[in-house]
């Protein structure tokens, strides 16, 4: 077993500890985030107006939640995939 192996294994049981939700609401906050930046870029460009919320900026931070939660969600899966492969089996990985 390599030692990235080994620190994922350490990594990935503490992350497990957290739970699952805890993980996926951390990638939404990653989404809400990356929607705020985002809108602030447009704001730049357009120049500020009186509106800051826009439909616009609703729509991009539905999307972007969205795709976090269900990115996160997939990585959830596949690093507790890898995780029971390394702990199952050892020496193959």
């Amino acid at each position: 077993m390599h030692i990235h192996d080994q620190k994922f294994l350490k990594a990935w049981a503490k992350t497990q500890q957290k739970g699952r939700t805890v993980y996926i609401l951390k990638g939404i906050a990653c989404g809400f985030i990356f929607a705020f930046i985002s809108e602030a870029f447009n704001l730049f460009e357009s120049g500020f107006t009186s509106t800051y919320f826009t439909y616009k900026f609703l729509l991009r931070a539905c999307v972007y939640i969205t795709g976090s939660a269900f990115w996160w969600h997939y990585t959830w899966n596949q690093n507790c995939k890898r995780y029971n492969t390394l702990t199952n089996n050892p020496s193959s990985a």
